[in-house]
């Protein structure tokens, strides 16, 4: 081999191990890149990094999917703490707020449902639009009972999900640019 041809395959065999060795730190830091971005850190990383979804995605995308899935897993436990709540009870007023709050997580996680399509088509304002939508759907919940007079039962419930809708706003918001 002539000289210069050893050291252009030198040089592209250097250049392709170290691509190789780079690639799963960039991914490692991902995460914690991301999520810096979002005014939930701490639990965006904690969120992210303990599911194995989180743990394979590749770029930003990957990550704000993931989020809207952990909205909308959110969204249905509270759902379903609505209807147990709604079993225990025996007062009128709190049942009619519980049946509006269950539909209110009802279409909650219906928008975060298309919001997971927009995300697949790339519609990043449709995601953005829906995942508010979906945190209003809660903040009716909680509106239901104030107006009744009475203090939510869901409250503590509701800001897990609007922590976890912000995330998936951040994360998106990235993408947007």
């Amino acid at each position: 081999m002539k000289p210069i041809a050893e050291l252009f395959f030198l040089l592209f065999f250097t250049l392709w191990v170290h691509k190789i060795l780079a690639a799963p730190s960039e991914i490692a830091d991902l995460i914690p890149i991301a999520c810096d971005h979002t005014l939930h850190k701490a639990l965006c990383i904690q969120n992210l990094e303990n599911d194995p979804e989180g743990l394979e995605a590749v770029d930003v995308h990957g990550l704000a999917t993931v989020a809207v899935k952990q909205a909308a897993i959110n969204a249905t436990h509270i759902r379903d703490h609505i209807t147990k709540l709604d079993e225990d009870t025996s007062d009128d007023v709190v049942h009619q707020c519980l049946s509006d709050c269950f539909q209110n997580y009802e279409d909650a996680m219906d928008k975060l449902d298309d919001c997971l399509n927009a995300l697949g088509k790339k519609g990043y304002e449709d995601v953005i639009t829906w995942v508010t939508a979906a945190m209003n759907d809660a903040l009716t919940c909680d509106a239901g009972f104030k107006n009744q007079g009475r203090e939510s039962l869901l409250a503590n419930l509701r800001i897990l999900f609007d922590q976890l809708c912000s995330i998936a706003l951040g994360l998106t918001n990235q993408l947007k640019h």
